[in-house]
């Protein structure tokens, strides 16, 4: 994945879809990125990262929900979520 911080409202992160190696790994590309991400933000003193939407259900973004704690915004505040 990279960075993309050319904004000063806030960062997103871009997985790149190309798999790195075969599936045979023990993370999936998105797990590795979010990873690769959490030690950025330690690196960097981030107390919050933001894994980037998810939507409930979705088998393919299921994985963000293994990271823990998650928090989710109502459409007013961020509030603790059980996943």
């Amino acid at each position: 994945g990279r960075l993309d911080d050319r904004r000063d409202a806030g960062r997103a992160a871009v997985a790149d879809p190309r798999p790195a190696r075969p599936r045979a790994e023990p993370f999936r590309l998105g797990t590795l990125a979010i990873l690769r991400q959490v030690e950025w933000a330690r690196r960097e003193g981030l107390q919050h990262l933001y894994l980037g939407y998810w939507i409930e259900g979705h088998a393919k973004m299921d994985y963000k929900r293994r990271f823990q704690p998650l928090e989710a915004f109502d459409g007013r505040r961020w509030r603790r979520f059980a996943g």
